[in-house]
Protein backbone atom coordinates (compact mmCIF):
# COMPACT_ATOMS: atom_id res chain seq x y z
CA UNK A 1 0.00 0.00 0.00
CA UNK A 2 2.70 2.57 0.44
CA UNK A 3 3.73 2.34 -2.91
CA UNK A 4 0.12 3.77 -4.24
CA UNK A 5 -0.94 5.32 -6.08
CA UNK A 6 1.39 4.19 -8.85
CA UNK A 7 2.34 6.27 -11.97
CA UNK A 8 3.74 4.53 -14.50
CA UNK A 9 7.35 5.87 -15.43
CA UNK A 10 7.60 5.71 -19.26
CA UNK A 11 5.21 7.50 -21.82
CA UNK A 12 2.33 6.58 -22.87
CA UNK A 13 2.72 7.25 -26.63
CA UNK A 14 6.17 7.72 -27.43
CA UNK A 15 7.46 9.92 -30.35
CA UNK A 16 8.13 8.25 -33.52
CA UNK A 17 9.24 9.40 -36.77
CA UNK A 18 6.33 7.44 -38.54
CA UNK A 19 3.68 9.51 -36.87
CA UNK A 20 5.06 12.89 -36.25
CA UNK A 21 4.26 13.89 -39.66
CA UNK A 22 0.35 12.66 -38.64
CA UNK A 23 0.41 14.02 -35.14
CA UNK A 24 1.41 17.75 -36.59
CA UNK A 25 -1.34 17.41 -39.14
CA UNK A 26 -3.82 16.67 -36.19
CA UNK A 27 -2.84 19.78 -34.03
CA UNK A 28 -2.91 21.86 -37.14
CA UNK A 29 -6.64 21.09 -38.18
CA UNK A 30 -8.29 20.67 -34.51
CA UNK A 31 -6.50 24.14 -33.55
CA UNK A 32 -7.83 25.90 -36.84
CA UNK A 33 -10.29 29.25 -35.76
CA UNK A 34 -13.32 27.89 -38.12
CA UNK A 35 -13.40 24.26 -36.74
CA UNK A 36 -16.01 24.37 -34.35
CA UNK A 37 -16.33 20.57 -32.88
CA UNK A 38 -14.36 17.64 -33.50
CA UNK A 39 -16.23 14.70 -34.42
CA UNK A 40 -14.59 11.32 -32.69
CA UNK A 41 -14.83 8.36 -35.21
CA UNK A 42 -12.78 6.18 -33.46
CA UNK A 43 -13.63 2.54 -32.32
CA UNK A 44 -16.16 2.38 -29.97
CA UNK A 45 -13.65 0.21 -27.84
CA UNK A 46 -11.41 1.31 -24.88
CA UNK A 47 -8.37 1.96 -27.12
CA UNK A 48 -9.96 3.75 -29.85
CA UNK A 49 -11.13 6.42 -27.08
CA UNK A 50 -8.03 6.55 -25.58
CA UNK A 51 -6.48 6.99 -28.99
CA UNK A 52 -8.62 9.63 -29.49
CA UNK A 53 -8.64 11.51 -25.67
CA UNK A 54 -5.08 11.14 -25.51
CA UNK A 55 -4.83 13.42 -29.20
CA UNK A 56 -7.56 15.53 -28.06
CA UNK A 57 -6.05 16.23 -24.46
CA UNK A 58 -2.16 16.31 -26.19
CA UNK A 59 -3.36 19.35 -28.17
CA UNK A 60 -5.34 21.30 -25.61
CA UNK A 61 -8.70 20.64 -27.09
CA UNK A 62 -11.73 22.24 -25.48
CA UNK A 63 -13.84 22.12 -28.83
CA UNK A 64 -16.95 20.59 -28.13
CA UNK A 65 -16.88 16.59 -29.35
CA UNK A 66 -19.56 14.59 -30.94
CA UNK A 67 -19.28 10.76 -31.53
CA UNK A 68 -20.42 9.01 -34.64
Amino acid sequence: MDELPMFPTFELFPECDSTNGLRRIIAKLINLPEVESIICATDAGREGELVFRHIYHANKCTKPVYRM
